[in-house]
């Protein structure tokens, strides 16, 4: 008997389906326990677009990481040898590529690999005398970002006796007497002024063979704020520095070659040439 009444029951629902042809209309009129369905389906289905709302909340906050500055590029090793060859390398965003500059001249570039890693050997030598080199670096798609900071190089003259020796045929490594006793090529980086107070970072000095030779190898800043000179010369004897034409200060040399000086007057902030003297007991001379 139940079988035959579900089959009316069917037969009446597909003669409705067929004459209005939406189903979903009137079949809740023909089975009034399923009025409630619609109800449920719709409280069941809000839950989702919440959701989904709330895990779209977060997309603008990856907005201004992608807007942020780029690395600016900045130096590890900057070194000169004998010859005047330049070796430089550094950091920057990974992929940017890094120009080296001295003033306006373009001396090199390189891309930072994909660990923001960098190298620059330009082709010329390096001229005698002072040079500042700065860094500029840019991303694809962005403007260039020039460095913080700078290095100051100081490439002396080819000693007298090492020039005799290169015009006869002699190895460089022949030298002797003023050749040996020459202060070899530095490098001295210098931080921007606002930089909380750190002071320059020495990124190449004296040769270790060259101990006893009259060099500068660091130019720093004490705990006081004080400009403070380091660097070596002849046991015993005394150091003068001089920053410009100024003389402002005199160290001596200890048993080990060994010598610093914080002078008592501070230099104005700029940019300056400092020239050291290695003087005898008799007050003469005897390197520069």
């Amino acid at each position: 008997m139940r079988t035959v009444i579900a089959r009316r029951v069917g037969l009446l629902g597909l003669i409705a389906v067929a004459a209005v042809g939406t189903g979903w209309v009137l079949l809740p009129e023909a089975f009034p326990s399923m009025r409630s369905r619609p109800a449920v389906e719709t409280r069941s289905a809000r839950p989702p677009a919440q959701a989904a709302t709330t895990t779209a909340n977060p997309a603008p906050a990856s907005q201004p990481a992608s807007q942020a500055a780029p690395q600016p590029p900045s130096f590890d090793v900057a070194r000169v040898g004998a010859r005047g060859m330049l070796v430089t390398a550094g950091r920057a965003a990974p992929g940017a590529e890094v120009t080296l500059l001295e003033g306006e001249r373009e001396l090199g570039r390189a891309r930072a690999d994909a660990r923001g890693e960098w190298v620059i050997l330009p082709s010329e030598p390096l001229a005698p005398g002072a040079r500042e080199l700065a860094l500029r670096a840019r991303s694809p798609g962005q403007d260039p970002v020039p460095g913080r900071e700078t290095v100051l190089l100081v490439v002396p003259e080819q000693p007298m006796a090492m020039a005799q020796d290169a015009v006869h045929g002699r190895g460089l490594g022949s030298a002797s007497g003023a050749g040996e006793a020459a202060p070899g090529p530095m490098a001295v980086l210098l931080p921007p002024v606002s930089s909380g107070g750190t002071g320059p970072r020495l990124l190449q000095g004296a040769e270790a063979a060259g101990r006893q030779g009259l060099g500068l190898e660091v130019v720093d800043y004490d705990d006081a704020g004080a400009i403070r000179f380091a660097g070596t010369a002849a046991p015993g004897s005394t150091v003068r520095l001089y920053i410009g034409q100024e003389h402002i200060g005199d160290a001596a040399a200890d048993a080990s070659g060994r010598w610093q000086l914080t002078p008592q007057e501070q230099p104005s902030l700029g940019r300056h040439v400092l020239r050291l003297d290695q003087l005898t007991t008799s007050g003469t001379v005897a390197a520069r």
